[in-house]
């Protein structure tokens, strides 16, 4: 089963003009309604700033040389298809004895740089804000606006130095297990393990960035369908516990209920609820006669929020009682 991830919304492409086809001066300009600033000389008609994501798409069509292709990588390539790349808390690093990141920068700064990759002549400019780097060859896709992007599995090898093992993890996990719609073209894609492997074959067999991405492989699950999924298994694991079915099919009174994790020959399950689950009040009231309905059934469910995995006390209660579930010698049929 994949989950269909909701691609980002865009609007039409704006225009982009240069300083001298405005009728303006630079400074004029910056404070000019609807006028965005892309980079030095560089001007977008769009009523509101424009996102990191964004600048690179059109900054993909207006950079260049002569005999260089450009595409959109990184960061941005990631963030376009909503893959969970982003920041990790010490705690994280703490609790599952993690060494941290080889490349120790603000990951909030990289995600709003604009980041293209050049394949053919080389590309370069001193203007602020932009990052270059070369292509490793696997093949780009066609994005919003018109615009080039490049291969996920690519991006990720280009980023992988500065995220955590479980991050590269979690990117990993929704590779496998989402399907994802190309915001602006309609175009659906799927990226299973054989053609994640099949791409990294194809990448520097000895460059660290993509061995990390390799040895996150081995770990990596389908059907998980978030990143705190993914942390929440990796805790259960580095724990002790058995290894959890993901998302786990269960039918009650006719309805089918996926369980984030499960170990269905003791009936035991652990679900994640994240911040949208307390946010919706109407969803929020759903889950909560859900979950009873799989208890009436007879599982032992336990619903875990971020507290329960980031303050020791509160972890090791909900581990030790998984625990003792799961070591039962009585198996329920």
């Amino acid at each position: 089963m994949l989950y269909r991830q909701k691609p980002l919304k865009f609007g039409d492409r704006p225009v982009v003009l240069r300083t001298g086809q405005t009728g303006n001066r630079a400074s004029q300009l910056m404070t000019k309604p609807g006028v965005q600033r892309v980079t030095k000389g560089l001007w977008a008609m769009h009523p509101e700033p424009l996102t990191a994501v964004e600048r690179s798409l059109l900054l993909q069509q207006h950079l260049g040389a002569p005999g260089s292709t450009l595409a959109v990588t990184g960061f941005n390539a990631l963030d376009l298809l909503k893959i969970p790349v982003g920041y990790t808390d010490p705690w994280v690093h703490q609790s599952l004895k993690m060494p941290l990141p080889r490349v120790m920068r603000d990951i909030l700064g990289e995600r709003e740089t604009a980041h293209l990759r050049w394949s053919g002549a080389r590309t370069q400019t001193v203007a602020e804000g932009i990052k270059f780097s070369k292509s490793m060859g696997l093949s780009s896709f066609e994005g919003p606006w018109g615009s080039r992007v490049t291969h996920p599995v690519e991006a990720l090898v280009v980023v992988a130095p500065r995220l955590s093992h479980w991050r590269i993890i979690a990117c990993l996990d929704a590779m496998m297990s989402w399907q994802f719609t190309i915001p602006g073209t309609g175009v659906t894609a799927e990226l299973p393990r054989t053609v994640i492997e099949e791409c990294l074959s194809h990448l520097p067999p000895h460059a660290l960035a993509v061995n990390a991405v390799r040895r996150g492989l081995r770990e990596a699950q389908e059907s998980c369908f978030s990143a705190m999924e993914t942390l929440t298994r990796m805790i259960a694991l580095h724990e002790g516990l058995p290894p959890p079915h993901l998302n786990y099919p269960v039918e009650v009174n006719g309805r089918t209920f996926y369980l984030d994790l499960a170990w269905p020959e003791l009936k035991v399950a652990v679900e994640y609820n994240g911040r949208v689950h307390a946010e919706e009040v109407d969803d929020y009231r759903d889950e909560m006669y859900r979950f009873a309905l799989i208890r009436d059934s007879g599982w032992d469910l336990t619903l875990l929020v971020k507290g329960d995995l980031e303050e020791l006390d509160r972890r090791w209660k909900w581990v030790e009682r998984v625990r003792r579930a799961t070591s039962s010698s009585v198996i329920v049929l």
